[in-house]
């Protein structure tokens, strides 16, 4: 059997043109051999459904533009798509074959039904709690499809037998996710060990382009049963790949491909290029424009626009007063060969009109951006986001492409950039600032020291998933860690009404803002807080609901919780300590114990939000979310 992908970028719900690339797609596959074409699953509808007022008008689209695929194909294709509105939305696929357009889970569903009775009543009995792997036959081969990292661990967990997994990821790319990377990090995600765990071809399909504000990559993949890389489509461009799946290592006629190593600050930049390029299309634009003052991200993002859309697009507002600064930006503005237009001393001063310096730069900005019709885009990132911006702040921009990276990814996207070109000159690297906080100096001396503990910090709390309390237990310096998100927290109200950043982490500021007008925070929780768990214990109820849970069941989970740690059940039940037990060995126990669950039920390392960090933890760089592997 040969499958192919096609990876290519399209407009989300332009249903009759993407229909139309995908037959000259299906054309291609067919002449190259192809029994099944594979299409991304941002291709058709994008990656975010419609919301309930204009899902019928959709949803007729939709299923006209899959009928056309199925008169017009030239090769069974598997299409994936949104179905469904709003918080119903799901993730689906139909099989376009034969002139018809069956949904994969009506095939998986006959597939059931094919299956012995008391084998079927097991299955289901087995699977009451769980959703059922949609798996189906295709000619003589079980295909497996999958659309999430859950998807993938449900198929691993069950040990569901197949002979292809198919896995158009839904997925964006993710910075501290190197699963989000696809083929581009296959030396540092999961999808070999999936493939030798399920003994199956491992078809990995990458979306390419922006939908909406969020990036996909591209680096579409297959992988064979035995974990060998058999075909590999590049990052960040069209590609149409085909390879064919066998049974054993001897049937396969293609040779072993070696993984590419991952360069992250590469692959970021790449993604963050891509995304600007695909808003401004999104927004019907072809300019940009930006304040310039010669600082590092004011150079650094016009480099990216430079990048992006071609010098000739962009224009940059020289504003700064300071000699250093001036020369820096007409230095970078002269290698990219961008539009700069000098302002400084031009106009009111600041004494003049009463107003700021960053006041008046916005206002010029605004003003030269109307007439241009260019897109006004703004350099503060995501440790800016976090902890520095205030309600005062004056903004015009209508993106920020920084807006979702970090300050120490800032830098080294710097660095590597320079290495590709040298544009940006030595007096940029020490104009970026390090967000000040009580008692960081005395720990750490050097600035890029600092800046790495507070983002790491950071990251431990909004794209690890870490409480308050757990951040501060897994950093050496409680006091540093506990200010650093406390004014995270308090910058909240300050971050409503910014303008959007491309997504490239797998938690934004906005997926991890709390409610507004909330009352209520997190904060440092005492080992004493969390050792008396006798009484939220005892307040919750049976399983059936009939009342706390009494003696006997404490008891019960006593003992067992003392055979897993060693005769410390009794004290986590009931909160006390029994004599002769010291009680520092106690609060490490319960510690560890307390992190254990919540990994395991945050899914031990396999959300998305629990991928690596591409920053260095506590313990050593942060890769998987918790202490167990992919599988």
């Amino acid at each position: 059997m040969r499958i192919a992908i096609a990876q290519f970028s399209t407009q989300a719900c332009d249903f009759s043109h993407t229909a139309e690339r995908m037959v000259s797609l299906s054309e291609q596959a067919a002449q190259q051999g192809a029994d099944l074409l594979v299409f991304p699953f941002a291709a058709l509808t994008g990656v975010l459904p419609v919301d309930y007022v204009n899902y019928d008008g959709y949803a007729i689209d939709l299923w006209q533009a899959l009928s056309h695929l199925a008169e017009h194909v030239s090769c069974p294709c598997l299409v994936p798509f949104i179905e469904g509105s709003g918080a119903e939305a799901r993730s689906d696929a139909v099989l376009v074959c034969d002139g018809t357009a069956t949904p994969v889970a009506s095939l998986a569903q006959r597939d059931m039904d094919d299956r012995d009775v008391n084998a079927q009543l097991e299955r289901v009995m087995r699977l009451a709690e769980s959703p059922e792997p949609l798996v189906f036959t295709f000619g003589e081969k079980r295909l497996a499809l999958a659309f999430t990292y859950e998807d993938m661990d449900l198929l691993v967990d069950e040990a569901v037998f197949a002979d292809v997994v198919i896995f158009p990821l839904a997925y964006g790319y993710a910075v501290d996710d190197a699963n989000s990377a696809l083929g581009a990090a296959l030396l540092e995600n999961r999808y070999r060990m999936d493939a030798t765990a399920l003994e199956a071809w491992v078809v990995g399909v990458g979306s390419l382009g922006a939908y909406g504000n969020r990036v996909f990559g591209g680096a579409s993949f297959v992988i064979a049963p035995w974990g060998d890389l058999m075909a590999s489509a590049p990052a960040f461009e069209e590609a149409l790949l085909t390879c064919d799946v066998t049974s054993s290592a001897g049937d396969v006629p293609s040779e072993v491909l070696e993984p590419e190593l991952y360069n992250k600050p590469l692959h970021l930049w790449e993604a963050l290029t891509l995304g600007l390029r695909g808003f401004v299309e999104q927004v019907r634009a072809t300019e940009v424009a930006l304040v310039f003052d010669g600082t590092l991200h004011s150079s650094l993002l016009a480099a990216l626009a430079s990048d992006a859309l071609g010098p000739t697009h962009v224009h940059a507002l020289l504003v700064d007063d300071d000699p250093e600064h001036v020369r820096s930006a007409r230095a970078v503005g002269e290698v990219l060969r961008i539009d700069v237009l000098e302002v400084c001393g031009q106009g009111p001063s600041q004494g003049e009109s009463g107003l700021s310096a960053d006041v008046l730069a916005m206002a010029q900005l605004a003003s030269w951006s109307r007439k241009l019709g260019a897109i006004s885009l703004s350099p503060e990132d995501k440790t800016y986001m976090a902890l520095e911006v205030s309600l005062g702040a004056c903004h015009v921009a209508s993106l920020l492409p920084f807006g979702d990276v970090y300050r120490s990814d800032v830098m080294e996207m710097a660095h590597m950039r320079n290495t590709i070109s040298p544009i940006i000159p030595a007096s940029c690297f020490r104009t970026f600032d390090v967000p000040q906080i009580e008692g960081l100096d005395e720990m750490e001396h050097a600035p890029e020291a600092r800046l790495r503990r507070i983002d790491v910090t950071l990251a431990t709390h909004i794209e690890w998933g870490r409480t308050v309390t757990d951040t501060v237990a897994r950093q050496s310096a409680a006091q540093v860690t506990e200010r650093v998100l406390g004014r995270y927290r308090e910058r909240e109200v300050a971050r409503l009404g910014w303008p959007p950043s491309l997504i490239v982490s797998s938690r934004s500021l906005l997926d991890a803002q709390l409610p507004m007008g909330i009352g209520w925070a997190d904060r440092w929780r005492t080992q004493d807080e969390r050792m008396h768990m006798a009484d939220v214990i005892g307040s919750l109820r049976g399983p059936e609901g009939e009342g706390p849970l009494d003696s006997s069941e404490l008891d019960r989970m006593g003992a067992e919780l003392s055979e897993l740690f060693g005769g410390m059940g009794p004290t986590l039940v009931s909160g006390t300590i029994p004599e002769g037990v010291d009680r520092a060995s106690v609060e490490r126990s319960v510690e560890d114990l307390l992190g254990l669950l919540r990994d395991v039920m945050q899914g031990g390392g396999m959300s998305p939000q629990d991928g690596g960090l591409g920053l260095d933890g506590p313990f050593g760089p942060l890769t998987w979310g918790g202490p167990f592997s992919e599988n």
